[in-house]
């Protein structure tokens, strides 16, 4: 038993010493991390910084936002996913694919500019102010004043 090359048990034996110790020091590491840039760029103000480290600074806190950008990429991808598709299916079906590719093209659309219309929303509202309606007259509407009258 002992003849062959390899001996199985002391691999797998290793491999489960991997499979503990890997993500305890993979979860330590991300730790030490994350404090390490909650410490070094999060706590100071952004004057202490210049250059890259001035937008790290801002992107860690959250005055950089990629959602905007990160949909549209999402929308182009979507867009060229269906397109390549709908171009598959053509061989098989011909209708179904251009059915497809019109009705899911106006879907992603449809889709996409509603979840921009969420992100643009949630960006112009401002906490501690009331959300302003476009509708709404932008300046106040005096309350009417009261007459004296003679008592006639």
């Amino acid at each position: 038993m002992y003849d062959y090359p390899y001996y199985y048990a002391q691999i797998y034996h290793l491999a489960s010493v991997f499979t503990v110790l890997l993500p305890v020091m993979a979860f330590l590491l991300a730790l030490a991390g994350g404090l390490a840039l909650y410490f070094l760029f999060m706590r100071r103000p952004n004057d202490a910084y210049h250059g890259a480290a001035a937008k790290l600074h801002d992107i860690l806190n959250f005055r950089v936002f990629f959602s905007e950008s990160l949909l549209r990429l999402l929308y182009a991808l979507a867009v060229a996913a269906l397109a390549v598709y709908s171009l598959i299916l053509l061989f098989i079906n011909a209708p179904a694919a251009i059915a497809l590719f019109l009705t899911g093209n106006v879907l992603l659309r449809l889709l996409f500019e509603l979840l921009l219309l969420f992100v643009g929303l949630c960006r112009s509202h401002r906490p501690g102010t009331a959300p302003q309606s476009p509708i709404a007259p932008q300046s106040p509407v005096s309350p009417r004043q009261e007459q004296p009258h003679d008592g006639q």
